[in-house]
């Protein structure tokens, strides 16, 4: 893993779009572009790809990310079929709250929260870095 500062990593964050919504290429393609934008940080989050496709989609956005200086972060979710190496994980809302938190060594920990209350908790449990997001549906999430 790359040796980081995270006040500095933070000037560019971009949660990838969820892979079911594009063709295949235009996928692709449009993570690297926004990674010529000098992306920082680079989340995988695609919650409505099959499973099966997830391994195979967030390796060859790894790759494409690992060309630029970017960490490259996944979303709890995808852990269980995640078979390559990533720079951290970002947690859900509803994982702060899982017993117990258990850290892995040299990874990057985020969590998304939508009010004080998980706030403090990220807090407590040391996150590197929080985002705060609705937690209604909008027109791009769901909550």
């Amino acid at each position: 893993m790359q040796n980081i500062d995270l006040n500095d990593r933070f000037s560019k964050y971009f949660i990838t779009p969820d892979y079911s919504l594009f063709s295949d290429s235009l996928y692709f393609r449009e993570i690297e572009a926004v990674l010529k934008s000098n992306v920082k940080i680079l989340q995988f989050r695609s919650k409505n790809t099959d499973p099966k496709k997830i391994n195979k989609i967030s390796n060859r956005v790894y790759k494409i990310s690992s060309n630029y200086e970017c960490l490259y972060i996944i979303n709890s979710f995808h852990l269980d079929v995640i078979e390559h190496e990533i720079s951290g994980i970002h947690l859900t809302s509803k994982d702060l709250r899982k017993e117990p938190f258990t850290r892995q060594k040299n990874l990057i920990y985020g969590a998304s929260c939508h009010n004080k209350e998980e706030i403090i908790i990220s807090n407590e449990l040391k996150m590197d870095y929080i985002t705060l997001s609705p937690v209604y549906d909008t027109n791009k999430k769901k909550a």
